[in-house]
C-alpha cells in the first residue's frame, strides 16, 4: 500500500478493486454461468449447484494465481484452472462443465462491469452529498458580494452564491451524464469464442445471467470508453472547484478559507501558513471526503 493511500484514495474503492473482490467477481460470473446453463437444460442441475458452491474466493490460492497470470496473459485462465481442480475434488463429472463455452475476456470484462456497478453506486452517493453541500452554500451566499474575476484580473462584482451555483450546475450535469451511460456500461460481456456465441451460450443463457447479475444484456458499444470520458469530465469539474478555492485562499485575496481543524493546512517551517490541503486533494484525485466548512 502506498504511503499516500490515506491522502488520495478512498478506502471503499481500494477494497472494491482489491485482489479478493476481483476474484469474487470472477467467481460470481462462473457461478451464474453454470446456473444459467442448468436453468436452460445445457448442463445438469446438480453439476451447476456444485460449481456454484465451489465459487468461493477463500478456496483460491491468490499467490499462485498471481504467479501464473504472466503465462496466460490474464487472471481468468489460471483462475478457471484452479476452480476446475476444486470442483473436480468434489465431483469429477461436474468439473467438465466449468466455464463451458465462455472465454477469458467474458470473465474479465463481466467481472469489471460488476465492480463498476458497485463503484457507480458509491460515486452517486458521494455526488449526492456534494450537491447537498453546494446547494446549502449557494443558498447561504446568494447575496454575499465578492469581486468577479476574468483572466485572474478584477472585473465586475458578483455574489459568492453565483460562483458556487456554477459549481453546482456542473456537478448536476455530471450526474445526468453518469445516469445516461449506465445502461451502456452495466451490461453482460458474454460472447464465447470470437464473440459469435455457441450452443452453450444462447440468448436464453445470456438473459438468465443478466437477470441473476443485475446487469443488462450484451451490447455492441463503447460503454467503458464513454464512462471513462464521463469520469474525466467529472474530475475536471471537481478540479475546477478545487482550483477556485485555492486561488481565493491566497493571502492577498483571502475571500474563502477551508474549514479549520487541528493540524490541517499547516507548514513544517512557517507556522503562519494555512494551506488549501483539501483543495489540493480534490484537484489531484477525487476522494470520498466531504466538502464542508467553507468560509467567505
Amino acid at each position: 500500500m502506498s504511503l499516500y493511500s490515506e491522502l488520495f484514495y478512498a478506502k471503499e474503492i481500494n477494497e472494491l478493486f482489491s485482489d479478493n473482490q476481483t476474484i469474487n467477481a470472477f467467481l460470481q460470473f462462473e457461478a451464474s454461468l453454470a446456473l444459467a446453463q442448468a436453468d436452460n437444460g445445457i448442463i445438469p442441475a446438480e453439476a451447476a449447484k456444485i460449481i456454484a458452491q465451489c465459487c468461493n474466493a477463500s478456496f483460491i490460492d491468490t499467490e499462485k494465481l498471481k504467479k501464473e497470470i504472466s503465462l496466460g496473459g490474464n487472471a481468468a485462465i489460471p483462475l478457471v484452472q484452479q476452480l476446475t481442480r476444486i470442483v473436480k475434488n468434489n465431483d469429477f463429472e461436474a468439473s467438465k462443465y466449468v466455464h463451458l463455452g465462455a472465454t477469458s475476456q467474458d470473465v474479465v470484462d463481466t467481472a469489471l462491469v460488476l465492480q463498476i456497478k458497485r463503484f457507480i453506486i458509491w460515486l452517486e452517493e458521494q455526488l449526492k452529498k456534494l450537491t447537498q453541500v453546494l446547494t446549502t452554500i449557494t443558498q447561504q451566499h446568494r447575496t454575499t458580494l465578492m469581486i468577479g474575476r476574468t483572466l485572474l484580473q478584477q472585473a465586475r462584482p458578483i455574489t459568492f452564491g453565483l460562483k458556487t451555483a456554477k459549481w453546482l450546475e456542473n456537478i448536476e450535469t455530471d450526474k445526468v451524464r453518469i445516469e445516461a451511460c449506465k445502461n451502456r456500461v452495466l451490461v453482460l460481456k458474454l460472447g464465447g469464442a470470437v464473440g459469435s456465441g455457441n450452443g452453450n451460450i444462447s440468448l436464453e443463457v445470456q438473459k438468465s445471467m443478466s437477470n441473476a447479475l443485475g446487469i443488462g444484456l450484451p451490447e455492441m458499444n463503447n460503454g467503458l470508453v464513454e464512462l471513462a470520458t464521463t469520469l474525466g469530465i467529472l474530475s475536471g469539474n471537481i478540479g475546477k472547484i478545487a482550483r477556485d478555492i485555492s486561488l481565493l485562499m491566497q493571502t492577498e485575496i483571502a475571500e474563502v478559507f477551508e474549514g479549520a481543524a487541528e493540524g490541517k493546512g499547516g507548514s513544517s517551517t512557517m507556522p503562519h501558513k494555512r494551506n488549501p490541503t483539501l483543495a489540493f486533494r480534490m484537484g489531484t484525485h477525487y476522494s470520498n471526503y466531504p466538502i464542508n466548512g467553507w468560509k467567505h
